[in-house]
């Protein structure tokens, strides 16, 4: 069985260093991709909501990306 490559400890921790600079930077709504977000404002507080903070890859990982902070 495989395991799920998004709860490897590198990318769980990654993902929370993005998250904290995101919202320390002050960020509020959603950017999307090249700046064409939804404009959602976003929760950081309440996981697994459609308006919760989330990261995602720049270069997906089945075309190389890693799960490096400079990638989500």
């Amino acid at each position: 069985m495989a395991t799920s490559r998004t709860g490897t400890a590198k990318y769980l921790r990654n993902r929370a260093r993005v998250l904290r600079k995101a919202q320390a930077e002050g960020l509020t709504h959603c950017p999307g991709v090249e700046g064409r977000g939804c404009g959602v404002e976003l929760d950081f507080d309440v996981p697994l909501q459609p308006n919760s903070a989330e990261t995602d890859h720049i270069l997906e990982h089945r075309h190389g990306g890693t799960d490096d902070v400079d990638n989500l």
